[in-house]
């Protein structure tokens, strides 16, 4: 029996996060996924597996409605599913910054064509997203990489190495977009002017 693996997020405002949570969770249940799934007020973070057709139906309730009605799933295949148990928790934050950031601003995407001429361009800054011990296995050749050890860290070093650089461009990547994207927001509410990011992080760049 074939299974899919799905990979997503959106950051939209969910009011009735826990609540939410908690009809989620039925969802998933009757659906017989596993995975381990995060919603918060500022919207929902997910990896999950199951059934092709199980995988397909929870996909097509979550496009349903309307607040995630243009979600991107990046899926997988598998002969199995990925993960041993499911976990729906409501939490404040879907990827932590641990601080207020405002979400509806987040700047421009950059497709990996875009985002390959970015590379090029001498007056732009690319900025890895992602955690020190992931950028040692591998990085952009030009990218400017931080000694964070968790994402709550970001806020601090940027204060400290990327303030005097508000009117440059500024292009970020991570994993899965995910981070970059936050990253983008709190960026711009820190008065940066020019700040995109490469839509899907590596994993759509690779594809």
């Amino acid at each position: 029996m074939p299974f899919r693996v799905l990979l997503y997020y959106k950051f939209v405002p969910i009011e009735d996060h826990v609540d939410f949570a908690r009809a989620h969770l039925d969802l998933c249940f009757s659906l017989g996924m596993r995975g381990r799934i995060l919603i918060a007020p500022e919207g929902i973070n997910g990896t999950a597996s199951g059934t092709a057709d199980n995988a397909d139906r929870y996909m097509c309730a979550l496009h349903s409605d309307v607040r995630f009605a243009d979600m991107e799933f990046k899926v997988g295949s598998a002969e199995e599913h990925a993960f041993k148990k499911l976990f729906v928790r409501a939490r404040s934050e879907i990827i932590g910054l641990g601080i207020p950031v405002d979400m509806s601003r987040t700047g421009s995407s950059l497709t990996p064509k875009e985002f390959k001429e970015a590379l090029s361009d001498p007056d732009a800054i690319i900025l890895d997203g992602r955690n020190d011990y992931e950028h040692v296995l591998g990085r952009f050749r030009k990218a400017l990489t931080s000694d964070v050890e968790n994402f709550r860290d970001f806020p601090k070093w940027i204060e400290e190495n990327l303030s005097v650089f508000k009117n440059r461009r500024i292009v970020t990547y991570c994993t899965g977009g995910i981070r970059c994207e936050k990253l983008n927001a709190y960026l711009l509410g820190r008065g940066f002017s020019n700040v995109s990011q490469l839509a899907g992080g590596i994993v759509s760049y690779s594809k």
